[in-house]
């Protein structure tokens, strides 16, 4: 069967600074998976979207993938957690040592069909 892709709208990484002077840095993915589309959720036409929160280890992984919410409930996260699972971010660094980050992204699914 043909795996149905979400469209994926990424907002900004909201990434608490470590000091006030200190300038927020963006959040630079070198690799996004796209979520599957769930099955039945494309075949009824319906969209919605997920936000994670999670945090981007010292090599660029991700780990700590938790569904802050989604709509419609129970529907896109175990393919929003899967996604991101699979996302690699450049790895940020603190006077020159790596150093975890937590961010915070949507995803957008919109199955693109016509009711």
């Amino acid at each position: 069967m043909k795996a149905f892709c979400a469209a994926l709208l990424l907002i900004g990484a909201l990434i608490p600074p470590l000091a006030a002077e200190e300038e927020q840095e963006k959040l630079v993915a070198l690799e996004r998976a796209e979520a599957e589309y769930p099955k039945k959720a494309y075949d009824k036409c319906i969209e919605g979207h997920v936000v994670v929160r999670f945090i981007v280890t010292t090599d660029g992984t991700t780990k700590d993938i938790q569904v802050l919410s989604s709509r419609p409930a129970r529907v896109f996260e175990k393919a929003a957690v899967a996604a991101v699972e699979k996302w690699r971010f450049e790895p940020r660094k603190i006077n020159g040592v790596l150093v975890q980050r937590e961010a915070t992204q949507r995803l957008i699914f919109e199955p693109g069909c016509t009711r």
